[in-house]
């Protein structure tokens, strides 16, 4: 007829155990399928379990770092926040919020990265920058920062502006998932 049938191939145990519960009154049939239900369900809760991060806090700062022109940054008090817990957020001191797409496409709006406090960055590697009060998510290079986005144009580092490093970018913060 053109139809295929999934075959069902059961081991000796399965047969064994099937045949068992088919010679059972109903009383036992009751008994045997609430103790199977039971265990599926613990069985099933026990692997949502692992397979959901285990969390940590670490300090945010809400003001956003610019992927783009610059943000005004204020001195403010870090709040914490729940990241899974990894390597980058073991190792991080903070995280910041980009603002922008200069850095796409390794860094969209709205990420949030993990950032290492440091004076300074290798040339070659993404790091947090003030100029002149202004924060800034770039990669540094011989006397400018770089976007990674190729439609911005490189920002000059002027001996006459007040230029500090704040730190090294490591990663990405992952996304909670929502129960």
């Amino acid at each position: 007829l053109g139809i295929k049938v999934d075959t069902l191939k059961l081991s000796p145990e399965e047969w064994n155990r099937t045949n068992k519960i088919r010679r059972l009154d109903e009383h036992g049939k009751l008994v045997v399928d609430y103790l199977i239900d039971e265990e599926y369900a613990r069985v099933l809760a026990n692997s949502r379990k692992k397979n959901r991060p285990r969390l940590m806090y670490i300090d945010s700062y809400s003001y956003p770092v610019s992927a783009g022109v610059g943000s005004f940054v204020e001195t403010e008090r870090p709040e914490k926040i729940l990241v899974p817990e990894c390597a980058e957020a073991e190792e991080a001191d903070y995280v910041l919020t980009v603002k922008g797409d200069s850095m796409e496409p390794e860094f969209h709006d709205g990420d949030k990265v993990y950032v290492v406090q440091q004076p300074a960055v290798d040339i070659g590697e993404i790091g947090i920058f003030m100029i002149n009060d202004e924060a800034f998510i770039k990669k540094l290079g011989k006397g400018q920062l770089i976007s990674l986005n190729e439609k911005y144009k490189p920002i000059p580092l002027k001996k006459d502006d007040s230029i500090y490093c704040c730190g090294k970018v490591i990663g990405i913060v992952e996304e909670l998932e929502e129960e």
